[in-house]
């Protein structure tokens, strides 16, 4: 009768709107993942810079320390 149909079509309803917003879910941990990761590539870009530009300055006080000893000496 009429009242077996509206009640299947509320559980499919029901099922459906389930499977979206476990998508819904999934995606946000995926999007969440990524958001991660990137940003630790970021994190490791950024800390291999300062390591080079703290190696870099360091040689450069050398070079300059050198410099002024050959001068001084």
């Amino acid at each position: 009768n009429g009242q077996d149909k509206k009640d299947e079509l509320i559980q499919t309803a029901e099922s459906v709107t389930e499977k979206v917003i476990g998508s819904v879910y999934e995606k946000k941990g995926e999007m969440k993942q990524k958001a991660q990761a990137q940003t630790e590539d970021i994190v490791q870009l950024v800390t291999g810079q300062q390591e080079k530009l703290a190696k870099s300055a360091e040689n450069k006080s050398e070079e300059c320390t050198e410099s002024i000893k050959d001068k001084a000496g």
